[in-house]
């Protein structure tokens, strides 16, 4: 099942968060191209009904699995790079992923609305 795709890719996310290099706390030292891949990974595996209506669903819903996305990929742009690797707030990548979690049921139900 493709949703079961998602969930897993969220999941090893949230494995490499955790189990990288713990730098003041809730900092995390990752490379850079891992996560930008982990977080293409989530995009790839979502279904194609919402990658088809994300203008509609950015019409009815302002915070939404691509605005979601969007801010992870500011944030890892954003962060400076020192030989591959990027400091990152364990904390806020988390939080992303847990409203990825929420908004993904209702962003769904919201594309097929459209296509009924």
């Amino acid at each position: 099942m493709l949703q079961d795709e998602l969930y897993k890719v969220m999941l090893n996310i949230e494995i490499f968060i955790d189990s990288s290099y713990t730098f003041f706390g809730s900092y995390r030292v990752v490379k850079k191209d891992k996560l930008f891949n982990l977080f293409k990974m989530l995009y790839n595996a979502l279904p194609q009904q919402l990658i088809s209506n994300r203008d509609y669903l950015n019409s009815k819903k302002e915070e939404n699995i691509f605005s979601l996305l969007g801010q992870v990929s500011v944030l890892i742009e954003k962060s400076k790079k020192y030989l591959g690797y990027i400091l990152v707030n364990k904390n806020t990548i988390l939080d992303i992923i847990d409203k990825i979690y929420a908004t993904l049921p209702e962003d769904i139900l919201i594309c097929r609305s459209d296509e009924d």
